[in-house]
């Protein structure tokens, strides 16, 4: 008999447990990036001079003012000075340890799928709404299945949500390269939601996937 067909997975945006600790769908990636902070040490305020660590060192090139030029294991991009980093293979944050802030970016290699982001986004999207409890708040503002950018196909997402009594925003860039499916995530406050807008697309206009 002739085999049986594959056996269509629905698609969920996976981040990788070494960061966030759990295999979760990308609402639960942007609630945990929000509530990460930094120990605001002397120093480590955004616009000072800082330097990666660990495997993925920074280089020290052509970056905008306030930021510096990250080289990660997969990719390459501007981030603000100052920012910290936590990186694990492909997959990178980036926090702020300002006091009185709450944001971050976050990179990540999502890996292959029968779906393309659009469907991927639109499958999340429906999840987040039907759980109320692990999406606190949530409320779609945008979803845009087809996002002009160098690595093709994209789709964007925003939405809000709560935490702690805090009211946050996200906006999920999700892309292909190299038949490889990446996501590029901004979690913020949304009392400082404006200006980190910035920070995110910076990062993607500078973003240079490696071969």
């Amino acid at each position: 008999p002739p085999p049986p067909a594959p056996r269509r997975v629905p698609w969920q945006l996976i981040v990788p447990a070494g960061i966030f600790a759990a295999a979760l769908v990308v609402a639960v990636a942007a609630v945990v990036l929000f509530t990460r902070t930094g120990d605001g040490a002397p120093g480590s305020r955004p616009g000072a001079s800082s330097s990666a660590t660990g495997s993925s060192p920074a280089a020290r090139g052509s970056a905008p003012p306030g930021y510096r030029l990250y080289q990660g294991s997969s990719f390459t991009a501007a981030v603000p000075q100052g920012w910290k980093e936590d990186a694990e293979g492909d997959d990178v944050t980036f926090t702020d340890p300002a006091d009185g802030v709450t944001r971050g970016l976050a990179f990540q290699r999502l890996g292959s799928s029968f779906q393309n982001p659009g469907e991927g986004l639109a499958s999340a999207i429906g999840q987040m709404k039907n759980d109320k409890d692990a999406y606190p708040d949530f409320k779609q503002e945008k979803f845009d299945r087809g996002v002009p950018y160098k690595y093709t196909p994209a789709a964007e997402l925003q939405f809000t949500f709560t935490k702690n009594g805090t009211p946050g925003r996200t906006r999920v860039r999700v892309f292909e390269a190299g038949g490889v499916l990446y996501q590029v995530l901004l979690a913020t406050d949304r009392a400082h939601w404006d200006e980190s807008v910035e920070y995110y697309e910076q990062f993607l206009r500078s973003l240079t996937m490696r071969s």
